[in-house]
């Protein structure tokens, strides 16, 4: 029973996700006569999904637009729609719930409707709220039918009558409660399956150039001065996250990363004495990235990705500004670090593989970052960096 719950919950959360985001995804309709015909739809908010169907037999064929007039049904991302006859007109009414006990949810511009269907037979679930006056002090009261109406209709499952009493007039609510009847029921109900929201993978990279720049970097001194890096490379884990339907050109990237033993080195004239500055750093990274992919379908995907980092300065190796005397001086350059630091990131790439599958990528990204100086003018880092990532997991549910 918590199992189902559960999963009712997460379900609910999926659907939403999926109203709200754009795009064409592998569908259905059903005709007026009863034929189906495979193709693609594109959900819309939940007010236009119950009043109209867009559809496209393949990617490259016209859309079109489909009224309750014209189908039974449709369907896609899990989500089902069936033509229901109401006071005025037809609409399409989503299917929220499946078993012996179904409800269907029709969504208006400012109401909500409700529906049991038990053998074919449809009831409303309805709540009523006016507006009382009693003198100057105006009351909203709430009466709600539909609590007495599931009393009814679950009056062989106490329990799930006593959830109902308390359930409010909301598609979460109300599907807890249709689901926990037909779980008292026995039957086999699951929320509808819907595509993994959260994949994992590996990253690793390795930097084409990269550079510690300081104060003004025009050469003038050494807190004014670019130091060029020694390539290095970086490895993490990785996080995507999708919304939940197939086909969503959108994925939140992040994770945490290493970036061990970021090596600059440089000479600094001062006067007739010259100095050679080394720093050595290791960082903790972690990127935030929004990954646009606009095409979804075969095995190349290209992508481009922009958003931000935040780095820490775990372990400082060397921090040395040695004077080329006799005898030799050395002292620390930096002295003090700003541990914490954030940066902006951009990319292009293309990742491998099939719809829905496991993809490896590769791309080029650069980064500009904030660097652990504390000196006046502050300093930064410029990296470009090769990246090739893999998923561990598909975006298909199991």
């Amino acid at each position: 029973m918590r199992k189902n719950l559960l999963l009712t919950a997460a379900a609910v959360v999926f659907r939403l996700t999926a109203m709200a985001q754009a795009g064409f995804q592998p569908g259905y309709t059903v005709s007026a006569s009863g034929d189906t015909l495979r193709g693609e739809v594109k959900l819309q908010s939940a007010p236009r999904n119950a009043v109209e169907c867009r559809f496209r037999p393949a990617a490259a064929a016209p859309e079109q637009v489909l009224t309750p007039a014209q189908l039974r049904g449709y369907g896609a991302a899990g989500q089902t729609f069936e033509r229901l006859p109401l006071d005025t007109a037809a609409v399409f009414a989503e299917v929220l719930v499946k078993g012996p006990v179904q409800l269907l949810y029709a969504a208006g511009t400012r109401t909500e409707r409700y529906f049991l269907r038990r053998g074919g037979r449809l009831t409303e679930l309805r709540q009523q709220v006016t507006e009382v006056k009693r003198g100057a002090q105006v009351y909203i009261a709430t009466t709600r039918m539909y609590r007495d109406t599931l009393a009814v209709a679950f009056r062989d499952c106490p329990k799930a009558v006593a959830y109902a009493q308390n359930a409010m007039f909301r598609l979460d609510d109300l599907s807890k409660a249709v689901y926990r009847y037909n779980a008292c029921l026995g039957a086999a109900v699951a929320p509808k399956q819907r595509r993994n929201v959260m994949q994992l993978g590996l990253t690793a990279g390795y930097a084409l150039t990269d550079q510690f720049r300081m104060g003004r970097a025009d050469g003038s001194s050494s807190i004014n001065k670019v130091y060029d890096g020694q390539p290095f490379f970086n490895a993490g884990l990785s996080l995507y996250i999708k919304p939940g339907f197939a086909r969503s050109p959108l994925t939140l990237l992040t994770g945490v990363g290493a970036e061990l033993n970021r090596r600059f080195a440089g000479t600094v004239d001062i006067g007739v004495t010259q100095t050679q500055i080394t720093v050595h750093l290791d960082y903790a990274t972690m990127p935030l990235l929004l990954r646009y992919s606009p095409r979804q379908q075969g095995r190349v995907h290209p992508y481009v990705e922009a958003g931000g980092s935040l780095r820490l300065l775990v372990k400082v190796d060397r921090d040395e500004k040695v004077f080329l005397t006799t005898p030799r001086i050395v002292e620390p350059f930096l002295g003090t670090y700003k541990k914490l630091g954030a940066g902006a990131v951009g990319g292009v790439g293309v990742a491998l593989g099939p719809e829905g599958g496991r993809h490896l990528w590769l791309g080029l990204r650069g980064e500009v970052a904030m660097g652990p100086s504390f000196y006046a003018g502050n300093s930064s880092f410029r990296t470009v960096q090769v990246q090739v990532g893999y998923q561990l997991t598909g975006s298909r549910a199991d």
